[in-house]
């Protein structure tokens, strides 16, 4: 099974390709997408078999919600259409849900979350294959390792996105809720 995790943004998103094998699950490929280029990434998650998108949900607390989080929202259900369109299972989960499943918490944050990540992934990976440096999942620009493009500040959505992925790859049902699926 072909999961896509995507993170969406007002005006790019990311996404964590991963699949889900009976040994042991394995990442693809991370990247982002442009929102305003709609056929483009209907395509692209067509070309990639994906059988499952997880997208992360935006969810309201009671606080006031600015044009950037409103622009997030459509992003999500322009993401949520484009599977339904070509028959791909959807699931919107809110981040709390994803960071409490991972780490235990949902007081967790993006570093927290980011240690899981890095250790069960290490965890699937033979050593000889990663990069160097010291988090060798993504290594350095001289010795890359296979998360290389999640290196830098500025891909920190593309963890965000794996974050949905690895929540599925996981065995989601232990929190489910009947409200995620579409």
């Amino acid at each position: 099974m072909i999961i896509m995790g995507i993170d969406p943004g007002p005006e790019v998103s990311h996404y964590a390709i991963c699949e889900k094998k009976e040994r042991k699950p394995s990442f693809l490929k991370g990247g982002h997408f442009m929102n305003n280029s709609p056929s483009k990434n209907k395509n692209f998650i067509r070309d990639e078999k994906v059988d499952l998108l997880v997208i992360e949900m935006v969810k309201n607390y009671g606080m006031p919600m600015s044009d950037h989080v409103l622009a997030t929202c459509a992003a999500s259900g322009a993401y949520a259409a484009l599977g339904n369109m070509l028959g791909i299972c959807v699931r919107l989960v809110p981040r709390k849900t994803i960071v409490t499943a991972l780490c235990g918490s949902a007081r967790a944050n993006d570093a927290n979350v980011r240690s899981f990540l890095t250790d069960y992934w290490l965890s699937l990976f033979d050593l000889d294959g990663l990069g160097g440096g010291q988090n060798r999942l993504v290594g350095t620009s001289k010795d890359p390792g296979p998360f290389s493009g999640f290196r830098g500040k500025a891909n920190s959505d593309k963890w965000a996105a794996l974050a949905c992925a690895t929540y599925e790859l996981l065995g989601s049902e232990k929190v489910r809720d009947a409200d995620e699926w579409l």
